[in-house]
């Protein structure tokens, strides 16, 4: 088993179990002590869990601000298997030959790349992410990716700033998929940096449909920024790991609810 597959399995049994101990994990990966020891240090670092004695623990997110930004690295692999769902469901339910979309730096948006192999070469890819940029390049597809270039954060790979507006000012898209740190009933959809919020507002005011992708981790979490109205999301795709109270809330909203089995 490779390195990211261990990692991934880790953090897989985390989200369910909440901790393990390092016995259990050394039984169900069947590594040495010194290779785990490895991995759960990198996903420390990465900020995705926290050793205890004799084992390790998820990092226990605020419900009340989701102020805090992990890397790119750390985000991706966090609810992996939910962002990859509804990526997934995007790509079959939305995505159509000859289109231009947009897709912003996020971890769940990024996710769409990778199922966009039966349409590659008919579609533009408009986006300000290295990692996706990089990431289109691990996949045999002819994309016409097309990157805004700007000013790079290293935190997210994701290119901010005037020159990034402005691309995206210039440039019109069919579809916008969006996604954000955190989702919240009174306010929308909400990220912690104003820069990345900015440049957002101007891929939300150029296309033509603009498209949620938030997995249900990201509900009751209040970050920073406001970045988009209800009234300026056409659909709002989620999974049915969200609490019936949320669900009720999605279904008075005027937008196109799709709700994805996992």
């Amino acid at each position: 088993m490779l390195a990211e597959e261990r990692k991934d399995l880790i953090i897989s049994k985390l989200e369910k179990s909440g901790s393990m101990s390092t016995k259990e994990l050394l039984e169900i990966l069947g590594i040495s002590s010194m290779t785990l020891w490895r991995d759960i240090t990198s996903l420390e670092k990465q900020g995705v869990l926290k050793r205890i004695h004799g084992g390790i623990t998820a990092v226990k997110k605020s419900k009340k601000s989701g102020i805090a930004e992990n890397a790119v690295s750390a985000k991706r692999l966090i609810n992996e298997h939910k962002k990859l769902a509804l990526a997934e469901y995007a790509v079959e339910t939305f995505v159509a030959p000859g289109d231009i979309i947009t897709l912003e730096g996020g971890t769940t948006v990024a996710s769409i790349v990778q199922f966009l192999d039966k349409l590659a070469e008919t579609i533009t890819i408009l986006t300000n992410s290295m990692y996706i940029c990089n990431l289109a390049t691990q996949y045999n597809y002819e994309y016409n990716l097309v990157c805004s270039g700007g000013i790079l954060r290293k935190i997210s790979n994701t290119f901010v700033g005037p020159s990034a507006q402005t691309f995206f000012d210039a440039h019109k898209s069919n579809i916008l998929f969006i996604s954000s740190a955190g989702f919240d009933s009174e306010i929308g959809l909400t990220d912690p940096n104003p820069l990345e919020v900015q440049v957002k507002q101007n891929m939300i005011n150029n296309a033509d449909k603009v498209i949620a992708l938030l997995d249900s981790s990201k509900f009751d979490i209040h970050s920073l920024m406001k970045v988009v109205d209800f009234k300026n999301i056409d659909v709002f795709v989620t999974d049915n790991d969200i609490k019936p109270e949320d669900r009720a809330f999605l279904m008075t909203a005027d937008f196109d609810l799709r709700i994805v089995d996992l």
